[in-house]
């Protein structure tokens, strides 16, 4: 388990959004389908210019 939750961390966006859009996903050589992962969205307030004041909130394809 600890070489495909390592494997997980290193998902690109491009692989979390086919996860996202077909349901399954192959990591280490194993099958994962909807319901093993959960993502999860999260909104960088200490990057230049964003305000600490605002929390991110997404509809799987639109984090506002």
């Amino acid at each position: 388990m600890k070489a495909i939750s390592k494997a997980v961390k290193e998902l690109s966006d491009s692989q979390l959004e086919e996860y996202q859009n077909t349901g399954k996903i192959t990591v280490a050589g194993h099958e994962l389908v909807e319901g093993d992962l959960k993502l999860m969205y999260k909104f960088d307030s200490s990057k230049e210019g964003a305000k600490s004041s605002y929390d991110a909130h997404s509809d799987k394809e639109v984090m506002v």
